[in-house]
């Protein structure tokens, strides 16, 4: 792989009253092109957060952000550099972390962690240590790539994560 392949994550967006931390593996093209966490327009992650939170669906950045931030609800990826050719995270290699303890250490209102997709969370065994107090849950990936598994799938699995917000039926 060439260096055109190297990928670099963002910065996390937490706050001081983050309660819940939202793990991906590495933005993908789209998101990177745009500077922005799922920026795919096929991603669902930004639709299932309006389901489950009964909000409009966010249109800006600053209202994503603003969404999460009403939700106590932060978001980072596992991966700070890796190589990839593409988006697709079977294509992620050479991976370094981010400082994840560091976050969870100067956040410790945050009492649930959850991985969007597989990759994430093996990217999280493999370099950390699951903390006490702290509730982790895996979870379907949003990409489009996992065509797989329905909309309505996705929400009740992530309904898990965000109480009280247990359904996508509204």
């Amino acid at each position: 792989m060439t260096s055109l392949h190297l990928k670099k994550s963002f910065a996390p967006l937490v706050s001081d009253d983050t309660e819940i931390l939202i793990l991906g593996s590495m933005p993908g093209d789209a998101s990177i092109a745009a500077g922005e966490y799922y920026a795919h327009p096929r991603n669902r992650f930004w639709k299932m957060m309006a389901t489950l939170t009964g909000e409009p669906l966010p249109v800006s950045y600053e209202e994503k952000k603003d969404l999460l931030k009403r939700h106590k609800t932060g978001l980072w990826d596992l991966a700070k550099t890796a190589k990839r050719k593409g988006s697709l995270d079977t294509n992620i290699s050479d991976a370094t972390v981010n400082d994840i303890d560091g976050l969870l250490k100067d956040h410790p209102k945050i009492k649930a962690v959850g991985f969007n997709g597989g990759k994430a969370q093996t990217l999280f065994k493999a370099n950390f240590r699951q903390r006490e107090g702290i509730n982790y849950i895996g979870l379907p990936s949003t990409s489009p790539a996992n065509a797989g598994i329905s909309f309505e799938q996705i929400c009740e699995a992530w309904g898990k994560l965000l109480p009280p917000y247990a359904s996508c039926r509204r």
